[in-house]
This record gives C-alpha cells, structure tokens and sequence, in this order.
C-alpha cells in the first residue's frame, strides 16, 4: 500500500495551532471532495482507532474520511464545517469514532483547510478522545436531572430570588406557575422577572419585612413563614411563603416556596362573617324582643321566606271555637296558617279588612323593604270594645309578630 506522507510545514502547523498542553492527538486528513478521500494520517489516529498501523486503519476505513465519523453524526459534522472549503477556513465539532473491536468514542474534531503540494484543498483534523470528559459529563446532566425532578415535585410552588431591588427570579418552577397560571415569559415581560411585583400593592411591606428578618438571621435559626397575596391570572391568591437565605460557593440567593391558601382564607372569612351576621341578627333580635316583651303580650317570630313561625312569648285564644279546632292550629308552625285563622276567626274583618293584604308573607316582605316595623289595629270577637296592638319589626327577612 501507498505510505501516506504530508509535508512537515503542515504537520508543524497543525501541531501548532491544535496542540493543547502538550498532549499527543491524532491527526487526519482528506481531500475535500465527496467523502472526504484520506490524503493524511498519523500513528497517534492509528493508535487511537485500536490499529496497529496507518495502512491497518486506512484499510478499515475504505480510505474515505467519511467513515470515522458515526452515520448517525455525519449530518451535524457536514453543518458544522461549513458548506464552501477555502483555504485558512477552521471549525471545531464533535462526534463518535469507531475503535476496530467495533465500539465508538466521543471526539473534539478541530480542522482547518488547507492547501497541499499538488494545489488541491484539504481538511486536516486534530482530534482528541473524550470518552471520559463525556461520561463525566452524562454523569453530572443526570444528577441534575435528579435534583431537577426533586425540585419540580416538591409541594408548593420553589422559587429562587436574588437579594437585589424587586428580587428578580433565578428560577421557577413548573408548579409554581401552574399555582398562579403564568408563564415564564409572562412573568418576564408582565412582572419584569421580579417577585415583588407580583405581590398586591398593600402586602409588599410584609415581603419586604420577611427578608430583612431573614437577612438579619443570615439564613440559620426558624423565620415564621409570610402570608401574603401574589397576583395570578385569575387574580390574587393568598400563599404562605416559606423562605431562606442561601449561600453557594460566591452567589447568595433566597430560595422559597409558596403554598396556595387561598380556599382557606376565604372559607375563614365567610365563617367569620357569617358568625358577625349572627350575632348581629341575634343581638338585633334580643333587642327587639326586650322592647316587645314590655308591651305584647303575644310574640311570634316569623320566618317569611319559610312560612314559618315561632312562639317566643304568648297567651291562651279567648274565643268561642270548638277546642278541636284550637289545638289543630296550635300544633301548626305555618305562618300564612296563623294569619288566616286569626282573620277568620278571631277578627272582626270590618276592623281590619287589609289585614290579608298586609300580613300574608309575599305582601309583608314587600312592606317590610320600604319600612323597619308596622303596626296594625284590630278588633277582636270576644273582646269588642278593646284593641289589641300587633307590631311587625322586619330582621334579615325575619318578622317578630
């Protein structure tokens, strides 16, 4: 077989200008046409592909360039040389080169074109075995992606701020925008990347207490955690922010992560106001009944909307009906029931002939929007000569009779 040789001046020069620390590296050349026929090797690329000698490995490689380069690679390598060749042009890329016991190993190609003897264009290549920076490197993507994973599922939302004006985000998590419905362009061009400003005007106080406790604790000791409101796209939520400070090699930050309450604050706050309604309805109702109870001698409390009633304080009927019929209207809690009953029997009608008309529960929820209390005069059968006084005081749609 024809003994490869390339000029001294170019292996000098590519010596000289690939050459890093002294190491040894392979050297490779070919022409540049299609497949890059070999027009240059050395023993160190023999040596490094597992051949005894260059003729051994030009061999192999059916003398084309083209063959050291993984199938799978060859498309990335074609772009990153470039597609024009001229001479004094440089590239660097990576692929995998075949070993004769038929594995592959990663490489840092640096080439350069160059002019040979006989005036063709040729690519000389330096190339350096990166198996092990590879593995080391897979090694450390993979450890991230474990300690990535373990962030993304913590609870909550993990975020981590710089100490700097507004503390701008140096990360967030997925979970931290499916809380609050953003993106993180959005939260780049809407918030301007900072934490702060997505706080509600009147809570931006709190965060700026809460890291100057943790600034004043450099980061050890407990710091009770912050509730506060951050604004999201279907508006503010209440979280509570568990932050602290942290200090890595030269960079400080704070890390934080917030937990969603919003459900929680707002049942709080509709149990507390309804506990605020109810005693007021009850105080207002006490009040009432006080002032009734010096003047009535009868007191229903009525619920309207319910057409229902309750005795708190009342008498015995003095009339005619058969005690039967008594006892059945007694036992009956119907409001509009009562109502009737008293008109058809214990009423004069002639006393009081609106007295339906008022005191039926649609008519009298009407009345009682315009004004707080009624008062109605009648006459009774068995007392004809006297009045007996009913007053109505209108409560959260309650009546008092």
């Amino acid at each position: 077989m024809k003994q490869l040789i390339i000029p001294d001046k170019v292996q000098k020069e590519m010596l000289t200008d690939f050459m890093i620390l002294g190491e040894t590296r392979g050297l490779i050349g070919g022409y540049c046409e299609n497949e890059f026929p070999v027009c240059y090797a050395n023993e160190e690329m023999a040596r490094m592909l597992g051949y005894d000698a260059v003729e051994e490995m030009v061999e192999a490689i059916d003398g084309k360039v083209i063959h050291t380069i993984h199938p799978d690679d060859r498309e990335q390598v074609i772009k990153d040389i470039g597609g024009e060749y001229y001479e004094g042009l440089t590239y660097e890329t990576t692929y995998r080169m075949p070993r004769k016991d038929g594995s592959w190993f990663w490489t840092v190609d640096k080439g350069k074109v160059i002019r040979t003897e006989d005036g063709k264009l040729a690519i000389i290549s330096v190339c350096q075995d990166m198996t092990s920076f590879v593995e080391r490197h897979k090694k450390l993507e993979e450890q991230n992606m474990l300690s990535q994973a373990t962030i993304d599922n913590i609870p909550g939302g993990y975020h981590r701020c710089s100490p700097e004006e507004g503390h701008p985000f140096l990360y967030i998590s997925d979970r931290f925008l499916a809380i609050l419905g953003w993106t993180r362009e959005e939260i780049k061009t809407k918030f301007h990347n900072k934490f702060d400003n997505m706080l509600h005007p009147d809570d931006r106080n709190l965060s700026a207490k809460y890291t100057a406790r943790i600034l004043d604790t450099c980061g050890h000791g407990f710091t009770q955690d912050q509730i506060y409101r951050v604004l999201g796209r279907d508006g503010y939520h209440w979280v509570t922010d568990a932050t602290t400070l942290v200090k890595s090699g030269n960079q400080t930050f704070f890390q934080g992560n917030i937990t969603d309450i919003t459900d929680f604050v707002k049942d709080k706050e509709k149990k507390e106001k309804e506990l605020e309604d109810s005693n007021r309805i009850l105080n207002e109702r006490n009040r009432i009944l006080s002032a009734l109870s010096r003047d009535y001698t009868t007191i229903l409390l009525c619920d309207l909307k319910q057409d229902t009633f309750e005795v708190v304080k009342g008498d015995t009927f003095t009339h005619h009906d058969h005690e039967e019929k008594q006892k059945l209207v007694r036992e009956s809690n119907c409001y509009s029931e009562r109502v009737r009953y008293f008109f058809e029997n214990v009423l004069i009608k002639e006393s009081v002939p609106e007295y339906l008309e008022r005191l039926l529960p649609e008519y009298l929820m009407n009345e009682l929007q315009e004004t707080d209390s009624i008062e109605i005069y009648y006459k009774t059968i068995p007392n004809g000569s006297g009045f007996r006084p009913v007053m109505l005081s209108n409560t959260r749609r309650e009546a008092e009779m």
